[in-house]
């Protein structure tokens, strides 16, 4: 395996291993902690959200369900057009996705200056990526 592939692959499984702790101590699963994530950065229709998730919009229906129990979302309107339906926080699921943020930032700050980690060619290499897949 090409060494920059081999090392990309190694920290995508570090960085999940990350992420699934963070979720867990904010008590939410990695998926909710994603959905949450999404809800938190727009009002995502469900449809968008599944596209975002990569999933099934009936995956995306059950996972709604399930962090809507919890409190943490709430289905609204969508103003425009009545036909869809869109995502919005609740207070509770602000400070969840706060609480996952803060993790996540205890968890991984510091790695670029203890490591020399260049930001900018972190970020070229995440455009790159999401550009081939778009």
């Amino acid at each position: 395996m090409d060494p920059v592939v081999g090392s990309l692959v190694g920290l995508y499984f570090t960085l999940d291993r990350i992420y699934e702790t963070a979720s867990k101590r904010s008590g939410v699963s990695s998926q909710q902690a994603q959905l949450l994530c999404a809800a938190d950065w727009k009002k995502p229709a469900l449809g968008e959200l599944a596209e975002t998730l990569h999933c099934d919009k009936t995956n995306v229906t059950g996972l709604v369900d399930r962090v809507e129990k919890l409190g943490l979302v709430e289905r609204v309107a969508d103003p425009d057009d009545r036909r869809v339906t869109r995502l919005e926080l609740t207070e509770k699921g602000r400070a969840t996705v706060s609480s996952f943020h803060d993790e996540l930032n205890r968890r991984l700050s510091g790695l670029g200056s203890d490591l020399k980690i260049d930001a900018s060619a972190l970020h070229a290499i995440a455009t790159q990526l999401y550009a081939d897949e778009s």
